[in-house]
C-alpha cells in the first residue's frame, strides 16, 4: 500500500539484543523499492568514540558494572543529526566510517555502492584500519575507556585543527596546535596522552582518505533512498528512552 503514497515511509525498527529485529529487517532488506540500514548504531558509536566495529550493544550503552550509561547532550544531538542524515538520504554528510563499516553489505539497497567502493583505492580501509591507530587508547571496544581517555574531545581537535588553512602541515606543528587547541577548551590530559596525540593524527588522516572516496560513490545509493518509497533502519544499540527523543525530533518516522 506504501507504494500509492506521495512521501516515502520512514520506518525505525527497534528491539532489544535477540528480540527479533534483525529478521523482521530482512523482510523490507528483500523489497527491491525499499532502502534498509542494518544497526548504523555501530557505526555512530564506533566514530564517535573511536572504537573499532561489531561492538556488542551492552558496551556502547553501559558501563562495566552494568550500569546504564547516559548519554551526554552533545552524543545525543551527535545521534540525532546522525538518524536525520539518514532518514533524509544525506549520508554524506554521515560519518565516514558508517560508509565503510562491514553491517554495510547486509542492505541490498547498498549493493551498487559497494561495488562501486571496490574499485577505490580505500577498499581495505574500514573503520578498523583506522580505529587501529588509537585502540591502545580509546580501546577496540568499550565506550566506558575511551570516555576515560577523552578519546571524542581529542578526536574532535584534531578534526577541528586539520580543517585550518595551515601552511605548515608538519605533524610536530600539528601537535602544537593540538595542544593549544585543548589547553583552551579545558581539555586536561595526561602527558602520556599528549605522547600519543600523533596516532589520532594518523587516524584521522586514514577516515579523511576514506570520505574523499566515500564521495566519489555515496550519490549511488543517495539516489537509490530518495527515489525509494519506504527508508528503514534496524536498531537494537539504544534505550527505549533514547528512541522517544528520536521520534519526537523526526515527527514523520
Amino acid at each position: 500500500h506504501y507504494l500509492e503514497k506521495r512521501n516515502p515511509i520512514k520506518l525505525f525498527l527497534f528491539s532489544y539484543m535477540r528480540g527479533g529485529s534483525s529478521i523482521a529487517g530482512e523482510l523490507f532488506n528483500c523489497d527491491p523499492s525499499a532502502t534498509m540500514w542494518y544497526e548504523p548504531g555501530d557505526a555512530f558509536f564506533s566514530s564517535y568514540y573511536g572504537l573499532y566495529e561489531e561492538n556488542l550493544p551492552q558496551n556502547d550503552l553501559y558501563f562495566r558494572n552494568l550500569t546504564r550509561r547516559k548519554l551526554n547532550s552533545d552524543e545525543l544531538k551527535a545521534m540525532l543529526d546522525f538518524y536525520k542524515n539518514i532518514f533524509s538520504c544525506n549520508y554524506n554528510e554521515l560519518p565516514p566510517e558508517t560508509m565503510a563499516h562491514s553491517f554495510l553489505k547486509e542492505s541490498t539497497a547498498m549493493d551498487g555502492y559497494v561495488q562501486c567502493m571496490k574499485g577505490k583505492r580505500t577498499k581495505n580501509v574500514n573503520i578498523k584500519a583506522c580505529n587501529k591507530q588509537t585502540h591502545n587508547i580509546c580501546s577496540s571496544n568499550m565506550v566506558e575507556t575511551s570516555l576515560g581517555a577523552k578519546c571524542h574531545s581529542i578526536i574532535v581537535a584534531v578534526k577541528e585543527v586539520l580543517n585550518r588553512n595551515i601552511g605548515d602541515r608538519r605533524q610536530s606543528t600539528i601537535v602544537k596546535l593540538l595542544q593549544n587547541y585543548l589547553i583552551t577548551n579545558s581539555i586536561e590530559l595526561r602527558i602520556s596522552d599528549l605522547n600519543r596525540l600523533y596516532q589520532f593524527i594518523r587516524r584521522a588522516r586514514c577516515i579523511e582518505q576514506m570520505r574523499e572516496d566515500n564521495a566519489k560513490c555515496v550519490h549511488i545509493v543517495e539516489r537509490k533512498c530518495k527515489n525509494d518509497a519506504l527508508r528503514v533502519v534496524q536498531v537494537n544499540r539504544m534505550k527505549m528512552e533514547d528512541l522517544e527523543i528520536i521520534i519526537k525530533a523526526n515527527p514523520d518516522i
